[in-house]
């Protein structure tokens, strides 16, 4: 816990809005985090499920154990 560091929740809401236009359908919970997650949401139009890579910007993530961090890591390492 961060307490001088704020989430994104204007970014991530605005990003929402943008999705709901150009989808123009109800979204599901996964779909709305993932989405609002999206580096471009004006592309979401484009992604098919199951075929499409999502260039996504989490804010947070979760580590239960040592062997994602080791995981983190090496992600990090390779310049993703």
């Amino acid at each position: 816990f961060e307490p001088d560091v704020s989430l994104p929740y204007t970014k991530l809401l605005d990003n929402l809005s943008i999705i709901r236009k150009k989808l123009n359908r109800p979204l599901s919970l996964s779909e709305k985090i993932l989405y609002s997650h999206l580096e471009d949401p004006e592309s979401v139009s484009t992604v098919k499920r199951g075929e499409s890579f999502l260039k996504l910007k989490p804010d947070r993530l979760a580590m239960p154990d040592s062997s994602s961090q080791i995981a983190i890591l090496q992600f990090i390492s390779t310049g993703l």
